[in-house]
């Protein structure tokens, strides 16, 4: 039965719209607009029971990593010179920093993939880290720099 002067509160719904702080477990792994369910955590209903709360989860956009799927990709600086010669760079991961070896030759733009690197799935496992070069030039060198660079230079242009 309805009261002919609903209350003013609820204006005679018999609830009251509320926020709270709820805490929702995110399982590893899980992407962008995916939906997490938490049963009787929503709006209480016509018959004075809490619905499902509906989660949709958005990422942020990390300063250092981008997301490829369940993969991750990370640009990583390497010195003109150990790309030339080879060598071993540090590069950033979720947890901490890794060495990843640089093969003679490397170019910029070229990928390198480091299993289990990336982000958390279920079951514990993990995805891929793809570390992208990005090879890096100084700005200044010095005198002997210079030196040493001109007669590399004089060597290709001999040799070529």
């Amino acid at each position: 039965r309805t009261s002919a002067a609903p209350c003013a509160t609820c204006r005679g719904q018999g609830t009251m719209p509320t926020t709270k702080k709820v805490d929702v477990s995110i399982p590893a792994g899980v992407s962008e607009g995916k939906k997490l369910r938490v049963p009787g955590k929503g709006v209480v209903g016509s018959n004075n029971r809490a619905g499902d709360l509906y989660v949709v989860i958005r990422e942020a956009p990390h300063p250092k990593f981008r997301r490829n799927g369940d993969n991750l990709e990370v640009d990583v600086d390497i010195p003109y010179t150990i790309a030339a010669l080879g060598g071993e760079v540090k590069v950033p991961t979720l947890r901490g920093t890794v060495a990843m070896r640089v093969p003679p030759g490397t170019q910029s733009g070229q990928t390198f993939r480091l299993a289990n690197q990336g982000i958390a799935k279920p079951g514990g496992q993990r995805s891929h880290l793809f570390a992208k070069a990005r090879i890096t030039v100084p700005k200044r060198l010095t005198d002997e720099e210079r030196r040493l660079l001109e007669q590399l230079e004089n060597l290709r242009r001999v040799t070529a």
